[in-house]
């Protein structure tokens, strides 16, 4: 047990728990104790008082407890429970005991200590999973059944040495002269860069006028009328 590794605030929380666990037998009201005034509420008191005691000293002690709280957080619930209860006793009591005051100093100070205690992460009871990064593949050895397709697509990723050094060494006339022996297609109209024209130069052909025309009637065909 290493005393040295437990800050202020849980040695003055252990010790705070340990007198107010002595004062329970001490006389509170009208000369009687703890254990003689009441049926629950002193084993509440007693339980909670060892409670501040084993949780400083556990950590002190380097034994890991399956709880899911802090310390510090359980810790200052307890110096609240404790604390109103003695006080309400306190207040409400008559012909006050040695024991009485003792047990409300004690249960302040065990709130006092767990206030001052730094804050410490709560076990936490998930386990994170090591997760394997995706770009890693391993190629060594793959899953029954996949070996002819891991092997075509390990060669698929990974380009060929001699192709590429020939590519290096190839010079760059060789690429894009193709030579006066051979055929080169003709540039035509389809393979001149194309200009891409705004919309202000394009040309639109006028609205052809309308022209009203009138059906003009025509006589009758037939023998022409004699004057008269």
């Amino acid at each position: 047990m290493d005393l040295k590794s437990m800050s202020l605030g849980e040695r003055i929380a252990a010790g705070s728990g340990a007198v107010f666990f002595v004062a329970l037998f001490l006389s509170w009201l009208e000369a009687l104790t703890a254990w003689q005034l009441f049926d629950i509420v002193d084993v509440l008191l007693a339980l909670l008082a060892l409670v501040a005691v084993v949780l400083p000293l556990a950590k002190a002690t380097g034994a890991a407890l399956p709880i899911r709280p802090s310390n510090k957080a359980i810790l200052t619930r307890v110096g609240v429970i404790v604390l109103t209860v003695t006080v309400a006793f306190f207040l409400e009591g008559a012909d006050r005991g040695f024991g009485i005051f003792l047990a409300v100093l004690a249960a302040a100070g065990m709130l006092y200590g767990a206030l001052t205690m730094p804050g410490d992460e709560a076990p936490s009871r998930r386990r994170e999973r090591a997760r394997r990064p995706l770009v890693e593949e391993d190629y060594e050895e793959p899953p029954p059944g996949m070996e002819s397709w891991r092997a075509s697509a390990r060669h698929a990723e990974e380009p060929d040495p001699d192709e590429t050094g020939a590519r290096a060494r190839r010079p760059v006339d060789e690429e894009t002269d193709p030579g006066p022996g051979s055929l080169q297609p003709a540039r035509g109209i389809e393979e001149r860069p194309r200009r891409e024209r705004s919309f202000e130069e394009i040309e639109f052909d006028p609205e052809p006028e309308r022209t009203e025309t009138r059906s003009r009637r025509l006589p009758p065909e037939g023998p022409p009328t004699p004057d008269r």
